[in-house]
């Protein structure tokens, strides 16, 4: 159980290793090695899983039975072909073999046997005379990482009609099953001593033919048989997907079979995305009408839209109709409600009935009613751009997602356990140890999709701190996404999805035929969840052969158990001690592109810039210098790392630089990241400038991380292994082992490289199993440490402003000790004037066509609205131009609370200021909003001096447009954020008011 990659070989495997390397040593050539080495063989099995029977009589035709009888080439041995007989008589063995499988159960001879000797096999004398038994000739066997984890083909040969037809119902009929075993037959025991294998009765061979056999199990007793054959054995329950066959000269048939494992059944299952009538039903008992729906689509409010397109579809609506129970009246009561309850934030326990649990004993529990605690988390009063309808935001974590995809989209086994079943601990999620990357500090850049309580930012990344909100103490309070005592980790199973992303999420995979591939449904939900996190991980979804479990992996290197013991492979050569059994290696470099920024920029500086983490790589190049560029920063001049040339030119030390995370985070983005958290305002502007800095924080979080050895190194070493040995099964996809580096260059040191197994296959020819695995290769750094714990903001500590954001060398909040006062606002000429509202329309008009909408940068907005306006009044038409790298409005010189600056060139431009107000209250401040008589170009300014939060380190700048727009205001979204007061939902009841009247000629 698990989702980190590079967990060791299981213990039999890592044994069984040893004793081969031993046995190839020089003191390991004693004959009992030698008999093993020389006199071993290896086998290859497959038994049918098809059972033949008379068939429906009401469908037309024959019956696959009275077809062979009918043929004549079964006339004799009617009873040895009906129900499981035919597979039993006929398992592919060394030839043919019946299920008892001993040396007594082998044909012999030209006669005897239910199909006639091993001569002569089933036809005798008839058409072609005697011929030999069928059999397999070789076989390939490949673990893929993917939803179908294994597949293989088998390579037949049969030599008459009447074997081709055996061959032909048994292991030629697509969707059929049956069982792929092989392995040695004689191999060095884990004891040291020589193995000879006499019976090859097999819990999986013995089990295939009882009844009621679910893959689940199956699967188990495959595991169960390589450790009892120390990884001498692999084997595949699996499904016939196509065949081929080619008739020879010699009247004979080479025939190909191929076969993949379970997982790929998974994978294609689909979820019918069209009303089912019982789905209708439900509608019309809850009085969901069409008019509803409708109306919901073009809202885009998808979970109620789309409520009876699917079971899933359902079970989302319902749980939005749990948290609205308490509305009344109708379908209406989905709607337009205040919240239930009790506050605006709750997280709130989920259930699903009639859940199958896998509880990770490989059986399934009798279904029952499956409790998540606090599994759903809802947030009244958000200001969003679905419907205003949504009401409350409703979230379930992935883990509950997954829960009602187990319970409700789902196949049932054999032995009534489902077919699908995630290798989660949904009895115990809170300690469930499928993990993703994370860091302290890792937050949702968009809450629309995902959220997750996030933790303050280490000190040992940055002295900035994250504001704590409202939202995010309630989040605390929820299932723990932060793993106790790693805080490099997080829990997948409780990350919080919004509902209706969910549903949108759903209609988007929809096909043409209005089908949902499940797992292509639950990517599209780990890429949006994974790019709203920061874009850390790379997940992948594999269906894990042996344990017939669906398994969610990060594919992104992440801290191994410390306890964990890796075993070395000897690639060549022979020592005192020990001697490889490889057979043959391949060693190759392997750079992406996705590579390219980084090694430029990790080539000497310290790795670390918003253009791409090099860390690593910087890492991996520590003590070099490039005499020709000694310095290397980013394109946007932001890294002022310097590598320093030391009197004898040896090393090179990384000068401190500038925190670029204070740079990051400047008055705008905080301001972004308050609207969101404190105020709830997931509008579009807001969400989009936060995520556009979120994966560049992410990035250089990390590295900073990884530079102190507090966070594992992010990437794989550029080149790839590939290992062919003597035929070896029980590893897996992602486990991990060492080398002992004798082909490595000497720059990669065999104690700090770890190689990830990739791809994995087995091909089994004649009497001769090899095994053939590729690799990624990862980098240790020595023991990683954790990340010390940091504070958040309380109000005191405020970011240094960016060159061009709208930041500024501001004074700090007022004195909230300063008594209350206020002052007559200042008159304004002509305020309404058709020569300063034709100004006015020009200047809005103007800044949005050029940069859009930006959510918090009033101070540079205003500024240049302000601009714009003076210019046109005074008829020059001087629209300011753009600023590139990045593209931007004109520095406003700092932000709206007591920035000298920034007001002082308002008044430049003839702008006159005035302080209206001192600590007075959020009414007084409202009134004066509303009452004041406002001309066009006038700028608002305001802020707080008591509580914490960006309205009280930054306070905000409007401009007045008065009916250019609905609001009348406008600032760096056109609307004002669709308000007079941007921050009237704050608590603060002290607020300081400037009045910045603009000129009017």
């Amino acid at each position: 159980m698990g989702s980190i990659i590079g967990e060791g070989f299981s213990k039999y495997v890592t044994n069984q290793i040893s004793q081969r390397q031993k046995a190839m040593s020089i003191e390991g050539r004693n004959v009992n090695n030698l008999q093993a080495k020389t006199t071993g063989t290896s086998f290859i099995r497959l038994a049918s899983g098809v059972n033949i029977y008379s068939g429906d009589p009401s469908l037309p035709g024959a019956s696959t039975l009275d077809g062979m009888i009918n043929s004549g080439l079964f006339a004799n041995i009617t009873d040895g072909i009906q129900g499981d007989a035919l597979a039993k008589n006929f398992v592919l063995f060394g030839g043919v073999i019946n299920e008892k499988g001993g040396s007594k159960n082998l044909y012999s001879g030209i006669s005897g046997g239910e199909f006639g000797g091993a001569y002569g096999f089933q036809g005798g004398g008839n058409e072609r005379g005697y011929v030999p038994m069928p059999g397999i000739t070789g076989c390939q066997f490949k673990y893929k990482n993917d939803g179908a984890l294994a597949t293989a083909t088998v390579d037949i040969k049969a030599w008459n009609r009447s074997q081709f037809q055996a061959i032909d119902v048994l292991f030629q009929r697509p969707g059929y099953t049956c069982l792929l075993e092989f392995g040695n037959t004689v191999y060095l025991g884990n004891d040291g001593k020589t193995v000879y294998r006499k019976s090859f009765s097999t819990k999986p061979f013995s089990n295939l033919w009882k009844e009621k056999q679910s893959m689940f199990k199956l699967a188990t007793y495959i595991e169960d048989e390589k450790e009892s054959w120390e990884g001498n054995y692999e084997a595949m329950y699996a499904k016939i997907t196509k065949f081929n066959w080619t008739f020879n000269s010699d009247g004979s048939y080479d025939i190909k079979v191929n076969l993949v494992g379970m997982g790929d059944v998974i994978a294609s299952l689909k979820i019918n995305a069209a009303p089912t009538p019982k789905l209708k039903k439900a509608a019309k008992d809850l009085g969901i009408e069409k008019d509803d729906t409708e109306d919901a689509a073009s809202e885009g409010f998808t979970v109620v839209a789309d409520a009876i397109s699917s079971v899933l579809n359902f079970e989302l609506f319902k749980i939005f109709q749990r948290i609205q129970e308490d509305s009344p009246g109708g379908f209406r009561r989905f709607f337009g409600a205040d919240g239930t309850g009790t506050g605006d934030l709750q997280v709130d326990n989920f259930s699903t009935p009639t859940f199958a649990s896998n509880g990770f004993t490989n059986g399934f529990n009798k279904p029952k009613t499956l409790n998540i605690s606090k599994g759903i988390f809802k947030v009244t009063g958000v200001d969003n751009t679905i419907s205003s309808d949504y009401e409350p935001q409703v979230y379930i974590t992935f883990g509950s997602l997954l829960a009602i995809i187990q319970s409700t989209c789902n196949l049932v086994a054999a032995d009534d356990s489902p077919l699908i079943a995630f290798n989660f601990d949904f009895e115990d999620l809170a300690n469930d140890t499928n993990y993703m990357k994370t860091f302290p500090g890792n937050f949702s850049g968009d809450p629309t999709k995902c959220i997750v309580a996030y933790q303050p930012i280490s000190p040992d990344i940055t002295d900035f701190k994250l504001a704590e909100t409202d939202i995010n103490d309630k989040l605390l309070e929820g299932p723990k996404f932060a793993v106790s005592g790693d805080n490099a980790k997080g829990r997948i199973a409780n990350v919080y999805l919004d509902i209706n992303w969910i549903a949108e999420t759903l209609s988007q995979n929809k096909d043409e035929d209005d089908d949902i591939y499940m797992l292509q449904f639950i990517k599209s939900i780990l890429t949006g969840m994974n790019n709203a996190m920061g874009g850390l991980n790379e997940f992948r979804i594999i269906s894990n052969k042996d344990t017939g479990l669906i398994e969610i992996v990060s594919e992104t290197p992440q801290e191994n158990a410390k306890e964990r013991a890796l075993t070395t492979i000897n690639t060549y050569g022979v020592t005192k001690s020990e001697g490889s059994f490889m057979r043959s290696m391949d060693l190759n470099s392997e750079l992406s592109d996705k590579f390219a920024t980084m090694v430029t920029i990790g080539a000497q500086a310290d790795g670390n810039t918003s253009a791409g983490n090099a860390t690593a790589f910087s890492i991996y190049n520590k003590g070099l210098i490039d005499r020709l560029t000694p310095v290397r920063k980013s394109s946007t001049g932001t890294n002022e790392s310097a590598a320093q040339t030391a009197v004898d030119a040896a090393a090179a030390a990384v000068v401190e630089t500038e925190d670029e995370f204070k740079e990051l985070f400047d008055e705008d983005v905080v301001e972004c990241f308050e609207s969101i958290y404190d105020n709830k305002e997931f509008t579009q502007e807001n969400i989009s400038a936060l995520n556009n800095i979120n994966q560049t924080f992410c990035s250089l979080a990390t590295g900073k991380l990884t530079q102190k050895k507090k966070y594992p190194a992010p990437f794989f070493l550029p080149f790839n292994l590939k290992l062919t040995m003597d035929g070896l099964g029980g590893m897996k996809i992602y486990e991990a082992f060492k080398v002992d580096g004798k082909a490595l260059p000497p720059t990669y040191k065999p104690s700090s490289i770890e190689l990830v197994i990739k791809s994995l296959s087995h091909t089994i020819s004649g009497n001769d199993w090899t095994t053939e695995i590729e690799t990624l290769s990862k980098p240790i750094f020595g023991d990683v440490g954790q990340a010390s714990s940091g504070t958040y903001t309380q109000g005191s500590t405020s970011p240094n402003p960016s060159s061009g954001g709208g930041g500024g060398s501001g004074t700090g909040a007022g004195d909230a000790s300063a008594p209350t006062s206020t002052s007559e606002p200042p008159a304004s000429l002509d305020p309404l004037g058709v020569t300063r509202f034709n100004a006015m329309q020009k200047s809005y008009n103007a800044v949005f066509s050029k940069f859009g909408e930006i959510s918090g940068m009033c101070g540079q907005y205003s500024y240049n609205m302000a601009v714009n306006y003076c210019a046109i009044l005074r008829s020059d038409n001087d629209i300011p131009k753009k600023r590139t790298n990045p593209v931007r409005p004109l520095a406003a010189g700092g932000n709206a609370n007591q920035n000298e600056k920034f007001w002082k060139n308002l008044v430049k431009l003839g702008y006159s200021q005035t302080k209206v107000g001192t600590n007075i209250s959020k009414a007084k401040l409202n009134d004066l909003l509303k009452n004041t008589v406002w001309g066009y170009g006038d700028v608002a300014i305001y802020y707080a001096n008591d509580g914490s939060g960006t309205h009280v380190q930054y306070g905000h700048a409007q401009v007045y447009v008065g009916t250019i727009n609905s609001v009348g205001w406008s600032t760096s979204t056109k609307k004002n954020y669709g308000v007079a007061n941007v921050y009237n939902r704050r608590p603060s009841n002290k607020w300081d008011f400037y009045i910045l009247r603009a000129p009017s000629s």
